[in-house]
């Protein structure tokens, strides 16, 4: 990971489960149905657009402990039984 362009990081920014590519899709798909209903319970909202310009962000995940700049995250119980996979 990199804090910016230049300066690569020596810890994890955060924890997170995420979702595999099967996963993903589903999600994506998943999204854009309930928008499309949104749409059409409430046609007065400008959603059209929103739904033209939508697309997925790089992978679907949930954070599950942000440590950013705090490195004393990385002592917390959450951090030190954390299993990648």
């Amino acid at each position: 990971m990199l804090k910016n362009k230049d300066e690569p990081l020596s810890h994890p920014l955060y924890l997170a489960v995420t979702a595999n590519n099967n996963q993903e899709s589903r999600v994506h798909d998943f999204i854009q149905s309930k928008m499309k209903k949104i749409i059409e319970k409430h046609p007065g909202l400008d959603l059209e657009d929103a739904m033209k310009d939508f697309k997925s962000p790089p992978n679907f995940h949930v954070t599950v402990l942000y440590i950013g700049d705090d490195l004393t995250r990385m002592e917390t119980d959450i951090y030190k039984k954390f299993e990648e996979n």
